[in-house]
């Protein structure tokens, strides 16, 4: 059986719209799960942090700070794994309770804010591709102070 030109074209042209549509599905899913990991690991950081706080005596408010910092607690955050080290993360520790100074006392809640904001996060996005490029999530953890 002899195969004609026209049918080696109609192959390729095939394979190509069949190999986008896979790639298509493969990026997403790598970038998902990229995705996934950094949130998953700011949420693990700013437990990590509200750790820190309730166990550290004389807390004061902490502004929001831009990872690397000399703080203890922020240093707690910024230094978990997976977490950006280079400017992107902003971390916050508030004391939010009864007694109203910054100073936490025994019953009060601890706060632990951490915000990511990449505008270049996603390798392939944009344009065509059907997610953004950009990565911008905040995660939160609370604790008691005792």
């Amino acid at each position: 059986m002899k195969i004609s030109n026209r049918q080696k074209g109609q192959t390729l042209i095939e394979t190509a719209l069949i190999l986008f549509i896979i790639l298509l599905i493969v990026l997403g899913i790598a970038e998902f799960a990229r995705a996934w990991y950094t949130k998953n690991s700011l949420k693990n950081a700013a437990r990590q942090g509200a750790r820190a706080a309730v166990v550290t005596p004389g807390l004061v408010d902490i502004n929001p700070t831009t990872c690397p910092n000399v703080s203890v607690l922020i240093n707690a955050v910024c230094t978990s794994p997976g977490v950006k080290n280079d400017g992107r993360t902003t971390v916050a520790i508030d004391v939010v309770g009864k007694s109203g100074t910054q100073t936490a006392v025994p019953g009060d809640t601890i706060l632990a804010r951490v915000t990511f904001n990449d505008s270049n996060f996603f390798i392939v996005g944009g344009g065509v591709w059907p997610w953004p490029k950009a990565l911008n999530t905040t995660e939160e953890a609370s604790m008691r102070y005792e």
